[in-house]
């Protein structure tokens, strides 16, 4: 489980230090959230299966199986967030991951919460626009409408207006440029 969600791997010594693990992974909030939530499956679904283990050994383990199935799926459908993707024009140099040099077009700045004291930096995200957010163009969305960009660089508040400022090309990619901002959904791969 620890490979999955992307955390250490995972020695507790009580159920309490087992129910706090997802408070070391450096995701947000929902994936925090996501981990815990399936560590509570998992816990339960052993519990489960070693309980009827006595009683129906091998319907105890389809059943385990199952349960370990549906923690994998689950994972799989709740790793993506929603936000706000905004456009930033050039010139993209210096950037506060890479200083000046030079990693393509396909880029994009971070906020502060994905930003995480700079964890970010180089970590790809594959961007989806997924509507508008009423501020310019009411169909900004392109027919290919994702997009994969490296995060090199911060964008702080209060000027940073969304969750990922994508680079002019990236966002043209996605969206009408002439949006300014669109809703995303985006997650790390």
């Amino acid at each position: 489980m620890s490979a999955w969600c992307n955390i250490p791997p995972i020695f507790t010594f009580e159920f309490k230090d087992l129910m706090d693990i997802h408070n070391i992974n450096q995701g947000g909030k929902k994936v925090k959230k996501i981990i815990r939530g399936l560590i509570i499956i998992l816990c339960w679904c052993i519990w489960k299966g070693g309980n009827e283990y006595n009683l129906i050994t091998s319907m105890a383990s389809i059943r385990i199986y199952t349960c370990i199935l549906v923690v994998m799926s689950l994972l799989s459908f709740g790793s993506s967030e929603s936000g706000i993707g905004t456009i930033n024009d050039p010139p993209y140099l210096p950037s506060s991951c890479f200083g000046l040099q030079d990693q393509g077009v396909m880029i994009a700045a971070a906020n502060q919460d994905l930003w995480q004291g700079g964890a970010a930096c180089g970590k790809n995200f594959q961007v989806t626009c997924t509507g508008a957010t009423n501020q310019g163009v009411p169909h900004p969305c392109t027919d290919t409408p994702t997009v994969t960009v490296m995060i090199t660089d911060f964008c702080p508040p209060p000027g940073c207006k969304g969750d990922l400022d994508l680079s002019h090309e990236a966002f043209s990619t996605i969206a009408d440029p002439r949006a300014g901002g669109i809703k995303i959904s985006y997650q790390q791969v």
